[in-house]
């Protein structure tokens, strides 16, 4: 089931299909109530069907749901939901580089995710300066600023010496 652009299911407005896998189709949508954007997952009639599956959809909406402290790294959620849905994605280090200046030192840098779209391809997602200026969200899906530029992709680690035993949180 292929939802098109401005198709309403309640309150909210299809935009732009962002990917699929193996649960269903996920659509980016305008919540028209509370004026934000959302994503919207869309089970397959044999899926919704089951109520297994409904279950498992719920749960991952809660989840993302809880999600509201400024210190959540969206990256690594955006990037565990695609891949768990079988969508490609990467994280991305870098920084911009001052509009206002030809030289001198650039502070900090900044990091993003991209996912893979077959007739697209990498698709920019900035969660943290969405999140920062929530008047240029719609931007930071799917574009980034002409001078960002790239010093790093991924960011596993690898321990040495091997981690010995279980994780464990740190008190």
């Amino acid at each position: 089931m292929t939802l098109a652009p401005g198709v309403r299911l309640g309150p909210y407005e299809i935009v732009a299909p962002v990917g699929a896998g193996g649960m269903g189709e996920v659509y980016r949508a305008s919540d028209t109530r509370l004026d934000r954007t959302v994503a919207i997952k869309v089970l397959p009639a044999h899926l919704a069907a089951n109520p297994e599956f409904r279950q498992r959809l719920e749960r991952e909406a809660r989840a993302v749901a809880s999600l509201s402290h400024p210190h959540t790294d969206f990256h690594a959620l955006l990037i565990g939901m695609m891949r768990a849905a079988g969508i490609p994605a990467r994280f991305e280090i870098g920084f911009s580089l001052p509009a206002d200046r030809q030289a001198g030192p650039v502070p900090g840098y900044h990091c993003w995710a991209q996912f893979w779209l077959d007739d697209v391809g990498w698709v920019p997602v900035d969660a943290s300066e969405a999140w920062k200026d929530p008047s240029r969200r719609e931007y930071f899906f799917g574009a980034h600023d002409a001078h960002r530029i790239l010093f790093t992709r991924g960011r596993d680690i690898l321990l040495n010496p091997a981690q010995d035993g279980e994780p464990s949180l740190a008190s």
